[in-house]
C-alpha cells in the first residue's frame, strides 16, 4: 500500500510543478497514510480522499494565502497524531 501512497503523492506533486512546489513525505507520514487509507472492503480507494483531506487542503491554503504563495519545498510528517508541515 505504501507504493500506492507514493504514486498518489507523486500525482499531487505533478500538479504542483507549475507552482514550483516540491513535496517530501516522511516515512512515518507515508506509513500512516498507507494504514489509514486502506480498508479491506475497498482496498486503497479511500487513500485519495485521505491525501486530499490531510495534505491537499492544507497545501491549497498555503499556496493561496501563506508560505507557498511563491513556491517552495514542503516536508510532510506525523507527530502527536497530527500531520505536520515544514516549509523550507
Amino acid at each position: 500500500v505504501e507504493r500506492v501512497v507514493d504514486k498518489m503523492v507523486g500525482e499531487l506533486q505533478q500538479q504542483l510543478v507549475d507552482k514550483k512546489i516540491t513535496i517530501a513525505l516522511s516515512p512515518p507520514a507515508r506509513s500512516w497514510l498507507a494504514r489509514e487509507g486502506y480498508e479491506p472492503a475497498f482496498g486503497a480507494r479511500p487513500l485519495r480522499g485521505l491525501i486530499m483531506k490531510e495534505i491537499g487542503d492544507v497545501l491549497t491554503e498555503e499556496i493561496l494565502f501563506g508560505a507557498l504563495s511563491k513556491g517552495g519545498r514542503v516536508k510532510i510528517g506525523r507527530k502527536n497524531n497530527k500531520t505536520t508541515f515544514s516549509y523550507l
